[in-house]
């Protein structure tokens, strides 16, 4: 969590309601935000109100963020683009294929 770029969370009930290790992790991403002044949570709302996000931490609570109910295909991308905006990509390809194509086909 220390050298991430970003931070992926999916706020759900299920995740509010661990006050642990979630909690933990959640206040050191967000303590980086503070020190290094930019924004690392790419926050994803599942099953939340506003209400119960600010009951966990009123910052998160007014954090845009992707709605779960556009469905999986939708949120990935959406997630994929905020990513490439925010983070220096290579700029050659970093796929390779490790297997000799099979060219009996």
């Amino acid at each position: 969590m220390k050298e991430t770029a970003k931070c992926i969370v999916i706020l759900s009930p299920h995740f509010l309601a661990n006050k642990r290790w979630t909690k933990v992790e959640f206040d050191s991403v967000f303590t980086r935000e503070i020190i290094e002044e930019r924004n690392v949570f790419l926050p994803v709302w599942a099953g939340v109100t506003v209400s119960d996000v600010y009951e966990y931490s009123p910052s998160l609570a007014n954090r845009l963020g992707i709605d779960w109910k556009l469905g999986l295909d939708l949120v990935a991308i959406k997630l994929a683009q905020k990513i490439g905006q925010d983070t220096q990509l290579p700029s050659k390809s970093v796929w390779r294929r490790d297997v000799p194509e099979d060219k009996s086909k």
